[in-house]
């Protein structure tokens, strides 16, 4: 679709998108219900490349290329044993996500959107394991001028030149070497289960001011 096509169908120019918008987003099933959201915020869905595990939209304002992968899925239908996401995880956590399905498929799609839109500069952005994924990206597939942004990411070395964001009591995200720790809503309490569990939860960065 030509760029100038795609401002005209927005009245005026949309507001920027926040972080904890776009990754709140990526754990919508629902095309249409992302579609929509992004069109307000200027984004044009790409229907053909993003899929629930991730998000590929175009910016015509800022000639911006949005990439962000989902983190683990744990509303997963059927048996816990068949969620892939938490199979990813478990490889993760033992050293061997490149070895992955999901970090292949990520590594693929990202290619193809390069090649689509021929932009200069990608932002990715990516909450636990969608955070982890990009971290884990060779440099000729996310390259330096590109810009990363990452939520609760368990990241045990950072990408030069990500920006790396954690809720403080994030367990995941503990090691992350570079990661700018933000102020934790939730109290601490008696069942430090449920105070860690909160604490790697989207809630906690939703709104803050952080822009993609």
């Amino acid at each position: 679709m030509d760029t100038e096509i795609q401002k005209a169908q927005l009245i005026r120019r949309p507001k920027k998108l926040k972080l904890g918008k776009v990754l709140k987003l990526t754990y919508e099933p629902n095309a249409r219900r992302r579609q929509k959201v992004l069109k307000r915020f200027g984004y044009i869905y790409d229907t053909d490349l993003s899929s629930p595990e991730h998000i590929v939209a175009f910016n015509p304002f800022d000639k911006k290329l949005l990439y962000a992968p989902r983190g683990t899925e744990l509303k997963h239908k059927g048996n816990i044993y068949d969620n892939k996401d938490l199979q990813t995880d478990i490889i993760l956590g033992a050293g061997g996500l490149k070895q992955t399905d999901r970090y292949e498929q990520e590594r693929s799609t990202i290619l193809k959107a390069k090649k689509k839109y021929n932009e200069d500069k990608v932002v990715f952005v990516g909450h636990s394991l969608g955070g982890g994924l990009l971290n884990a990206m060779p440099s000729e597939v996310i390259q330096k001028k590109d810009e990363v942004l990452t939520y609760n990411a368990p990241i045990l070395k950072a990408r030069e030149g990500s920006t790396n964001y954690r809720t403080k009591g994030d367990i995941f995200s503990v090691f992350n070497p570079s990661a700018i720790t933000l102020p934790n809503a939730n109290p601490v309490s008696v069942r430090l289960g449920d105070y860690l569990l909160k604490s790697h939860q989207l809630e906690n960065i939703i709104n803050e001011s952080i822009f993609v």
